[in-house]
C-alpha cells in the first residue's frame, strides 16, 4: 500500500502491486500483439477508458487490489 499522503502531494500513487509478475508479461504481450496487428486501433484505444473497450483491460481495471487502493482517495 502506498500513502495518502503521497496521492496528495503527487496526484498518483505508485506502485500499486495488483497483479503478478506473470500477468503482468500476460498483458504487456497482448498490447503489444495489439499494436502489431491493429496500430491504428491500439493508438486511438489505449488511452483513457481502454478499459470499455477490451474486456481483459476492464477485468485488470477491476482487480480487488486496484479497487482497494481507489477506496482509500475517494471513499467505498
Amino acid at each position: 500500500m502506498y500513502s495518502i499522503d503521497q496521492y496528495s502531494s503527487n496526484g498518483f500513487a505508485s506502485p500499486i502491486r495488483a497483479i503478478t509478475e506473470s500477468r503482468s508479461a500476460e498483458l504487456a504481450d497482448r498490447v503489444q500483439k495489439l499494436r502489431k496487428t491493429d496500430p491504428h486501433l491500439a493508438e486511438r484505444a489505449l488511452g483513457t477508458n481502454c478499459h470499455l473497450l477490451f474486456p481483459w483491460l476492464h477485468e485488470l481495471a477491476h482487480t480487488s487490489e486496484i479497487l482497494d487502493e481507489v477506496e482509500q482517495v475517494i471513499g467505498p
